[in-house]
């Protein structure tokens, strides 16, 4: 028997460092490390990689599709100089087509564009134009997408949105209409002109197949009230400026359909060119009626004055107006066609300051701002989130009950958006009438000081004689509402011109055309999409694997768990290559490689750690020795039997003795008969001498076999009589295995432990946790046993290089080489 001693590293004698040591700094990690975790979870990654591909692939091929069609319109700049607002200083510099842009999204044009596609109505293929349909279609297993015209009268208020579908028989002719819960509705067929009318609900609904063929195919079919048909519009119409401050918008719409979004599209752009024409026609009329009016007042007074003025000729006779009295009136006739157009502009100010005085509601005041472009930014994005999250609550209203939790959310943002307007157009509404109001006091004054300059000039006529000042007076008079007449009938004619050729600001560019692509999902940019979503999970898989295995992966794992120095580091037979795996197998059934394939790497493994046992037993030689593991099946039986063909082979007396006497197994791998053997031995049966079986390729190893399964094998191995066979036969061999069951399995080894000069705790390649490894080790110190060092067992070959622990990467070809045996020792 010898000492326990400390066990040694690379012969310092210094215990390897472990995380609960000051001294122990963790591992600096470098991206081979990272590439090592994918490369050894590649299955999870692959598997992570192919489920997210699949998925964006199965929700891109199977998605609703989106197809775009726009149309460009041109909306002309607000004329700056005539501009209210932008003189006052209150509007934005540039165009006003932030307002515009409101205004092609409201309920309004949305509505008048249902109304004028007769989009309250219609009907289309279900899933007709799906990614996967049309891949199918390409490749000839699926016919093109049939469409069908629908028409029916405008509804009515009180008529209630439905919604059936249309499922046409294989003949192509018959067809019938269901609810969506399948009940039929009718049935009916198409005529010779393809064309089929039926009543749904009270309403006359004619069904006409406009391209491709329906036999066997499934329709949606849809009859909605204006108003909804709106929400569904406004949900769908696309409106942005194309850079910044163009004054080109492109309006259009998105739709499940190609032609559905067309007519959509169309029927949006045209309802707003008309809005703009009209409102613009509206406007002209009103100014031409205040034009004609105030024209027919002032003739009536130029009539008055002129016969005034006449018939104080005829009573007085010719009078010729002296110079001065000329220029004084023609000064006069000045003044007051500035008071008349002053006049005007006050009273134009004033109807404006009274308009948004009196404006209550947030929209009315973004529409009077926005007629001269006084909208900022800020509230125009306000007012774009306010119609939003309007248009969602009517569409959820659509789907739950008004006091469905799904609409309290939406609720409060729409309350919250609705304050932010408020104070915003508050804001705004009040800078604009403060603004209106010094414009009204500056023109106020400007008309005061008129009449100042025109009661001078009237003090001046005052000074001359009465006959010339009176023929000055009626002669001003005829002048002055002469030159107010010839303005008016000015303005009336202009007016009058504007109306006639009426053209809206805005003009249509390009009209919607029906897309031949759809602008979501694009497949191309789904797969770069599924492949990056992948990857990302493959590699997110593969870490939180690696981070929730705590398994022993590496022999630095394992020498961090027990803090003891690595002996060798054994490939899994299965792992080397092909070609010394083919050796191995030849003899022995793979276990023993170091027989079967001495020239091997495997066997070279076991020859390494033949040599660093004899290097830490230099000081205390190592007679007898156990190699235990912590779990069952990892691998300690084989290399026991390894361990001693290569001290055999080295020129050493060897002994293997089976202690695992509940699960026998060493007798399998030399090929021997399981009894006689240990428990005979034990139990006086038999004398060991007459039980121990020479393995016949070497001469100088030997087996005890565990012998038939004993009552009690914990109690005979801390007999008496075992401790005097481990005598005998330390006396009889240079060297005695034991191959005991796992330590924390059970504990019949645990009372001849300490009687061992050494014990090497095995761990398989990912079998147990450092902390089970650790508990192994404290259990065999208590019961006296000296652990001197682990081994790394059943590791896998293929990534020893990459790894960098064992020799298998590196001297696989010095290995291969032919070789002299071991030599005696």
């Amino acid at each position: 028997m010898t000492p326990r001693t400390e066990p040694s590293s690379a012969g310092n004698g210094d215990r390897p460092a472990r995380a609960g040591d000051a001294s122990w700094t963790p591992p600096t990690k470098h991206l081979s490390d990272y590439l090592r975790i994918v490369r050894d979870r590649w299955l999870v990654a692959t598997i992570a990689f192919l489920a997210g591909l699949g998925w964006i692939a199965w929700s891109s091929l199977f998605a609703t599709p989106v197809y775009e069609s726009l149309g460009t319109l041109q909306v002309e700049d607000s004329p700056r100089g005539d501009s209210m607002l932008a003189e006052l200083g209150a509007a934005d510099q540039g165009t006003n087509v932030e307002a515009e842009l409101l205004v092609m999204r409201s309920q309004m044009i949305a509505k008048a564009a249902a109304k004028l596609g007769k989009l309250y109505v219609g009907a289309e293929e279900v899933n007709a134009y799906r990614p996967f349909e049309a891949v199918l279609q390409q490749i000839g297993f699926r016919r093109p997408p049939c469409r069908l015209a629908v028409t029916a009268d405008v509804p009515a208020d009180e008529v209630v949105s439905r919604s059936y579908e249309i499922d046409v028989e294989s003949s192509g002719v018959a067809f019938e209409v269901k609810r969506l819960d399948g009940a039929v509705v009718v049935r009916s067929a198409f005529g010779p002109d393809r064309r089929a009318t039926l009543t749904l609900d009270g309403r006359e609904v004619t069904i006409a197949v406009v391209d491709g063929a329906p036999a066997g195919k499934r329709f949606s079919l849809w009859l909605r009230t204006l108003d909804e048909a709106g929400y569904w519009i406004r949900q769908g119409v696309l409106a942005r400026e194309e850079g910044q401050r163009t004054g080109m918008v492109s309006v259009g719409f998105q739709g499940s359909t190609p032609h559905l979004a067309q007519r959509a599209a169309a029927a949006v752009q045209q309802a707003y060119l008309d809005h703009k024409s009209l409102r613009k026609k509206s406007s002209l009329e009103s100014r031409l009626a205040w034009l004609s009016g105030e024209k027919k007042r002032v003739k009536g007074d130029l009539d008055k004055a002129e016969g005034v003025l006449d018939a104080y000729i005829k009573e007085h006779g010719a009078v010729m107006l002296p110079e001065r009295a000329r220029a004084s009136f023609d000064e006069q006739g000045r003044l007051l066609s500035q008071k008349l157009v002053l006049e005007q502009e006050l009273r134009t100010l004033e109807a404006a300051r009274k308009d948004l005085a009196e404006a209550t509601s947030s929209d009315r005041v973004l529409l009077l701002l926005g007629q001269d472009g006084g909208v900022d930014q800020r509230s125009t994005a306000l007012a774009a989130s306010l119609s939003q999250y309007e248009l969602e609550r009517e569409v959820l209203r659509l789907r739950f009950k008004e006091e469905a939790d799904e609409l309290k959310p939406l609720a409060k943002k729409i309350d919250e958006t609705r304050r932010l307007l408020e104070e915003r157009t508050v804001a705004r509404r009040e800078f604009a009438v403060r603004a209106l109001e010094q414009r009204i006091a500056a023109t106020t004054a400007r008309i005061k000081r008129l009449d100042d300059e025109n009661q001078r000039q009237e003090d001046r006529l005052q000074a001359l004689p009465k006959e010339e000042r009176e023929i000055a007076q009626r002669t001003r008079e005829v002048d002055a509402t002469s030159r107010a007449f010839e303005m008016l009938t000015r303005w009336e004619g202009e007016a009058r011109i504007a109306l006639s050729s009426a053209s809206s600001p805005v003009a249509a560019i390009d009209t919607p055309r029906v897309p031949v692509i759809r602008s979501k999902p694009v497949l191309s940019r789904q797969v770069a999409l599924g492949l990056l979503v992948g990857v990302f999970l493959g590699v997110l898989a593969a870490f939180a694997l690696n981070y929730l295995d705590r398994t022993v992966r590496t022999p630095s794992d394992l020498e961090r768990a027990v803090g003891l120095p690595l002996y060798a580091a054994i490939p899994d037979f299965r792992t080397v290559r092909r070609r010394e795996r083919d050796r191995i197998k030849r003899g022995h059934g793979g276990r023993l490689p170091t027989l079967s394939a001495p020239e091997s790497v495997m066997a070279e493994t076991y020859r390494s750690l033949r040599a660093n046992l004899r290097f830490a037993s230099i000081d205390h030689p190592v007679r007898s020795l156990a190699i235990t593991s912590s779990l069952e099946q990892e691998g300690k039986t084989v290399t026991t039997c390894n361990l001693a063909v290569v001290l055999a082979q080295a020129g050493s007396r060897v002994v293997v003795v089976d202690a695992d006497m509940r699960r026998p197994s060493a007798h399998t791998v030399f090929g021997a008969a399981l009894a006689p053997g240990l428990a005979d031995v034990l139990t006086g049966k038999a004398a060991w001498k007459s039980v121990v079986h020479p393995v016949v390729e070497l001469e100088s190893l030997h087996l005890l076999p565990a012998g038939k399964n004993p009552q009690n094998p914990g109690a005979l191995l801390d007999s008496p009589t075992f401790r005097t066979l481990l005598v005998e036969l330390t006396a009889a061999y240079d060297y005695v295995l034991f191959d005991v069951p796992p330590v924390l399995a059970v504990a019949d080894a645990a009372a001849f432990f300490r009687q061992l000069d050494a014990v090497v705790l095995l761990t398989r390649y990912r079998r147990c946790t450092g902390d089970v490894v650790e508990s192994a080790r404290h259990q065999i110190e208590r019961l006296g046993g000296n652990v001197v060092g682990v081994i790394f067992n059943a590791f896998d070959a293929r990534k020893a290089a990459r790894r960098g622990y064992g020799y298998y990467g590196y001297y696989g070809d010095y290995a291969a080489r032919d070789v002299e045996p071991d030599a005696p020792t």
